[in-house]
C-alpha cells in the first residue's frame, strides 16, 4: 500500500475496531460508555469522541509505550 503513515494508521485502527465491535467484551478504545472513532485531524491520526467531536489522543498514544510518529 502506498499511502501516508497517518492515513494508514487511521485505516488500520478503523478496520480493527470494526472487527472487534461485535464482541461484547471488547470496548476499545472508549471514554466512559462512548467508543472512540479513528479520524485524521490536521494530518494526524487521532482517536475522537464522537459525542462532541473531541480529540482524545493520537492513535497509539493511549498506550504508555507508544512510539514517536515523527520518527517513522
Amino acid at each position: 500500500m502506498e499511502t501516508a503513515f497517518a492515513d494508514a494508521a487511521v485505516w488500520v485502527a478503523d478496520a480493527v475496531q470494526t472487527n472487534l465491535a461485535g464482541y461484547d467484551f471488547v470496548q476499545w478504545p472508549s471514554r466512559g460508555r462512548h467508543l472512540l472513532v479513528p479520524r485524521l485531524r490536521d494530518g494526524e491520526p487521532v482517536w475522537m469522541d464522537p459525542h462532541g467531536d473531541v480529540k482524545i489522543s493520537r492513535i497509539g498514544g493511549l498506550c504508555k509505550n507508544a512510539t514517536n510518529y515523527e520518527a517513522t
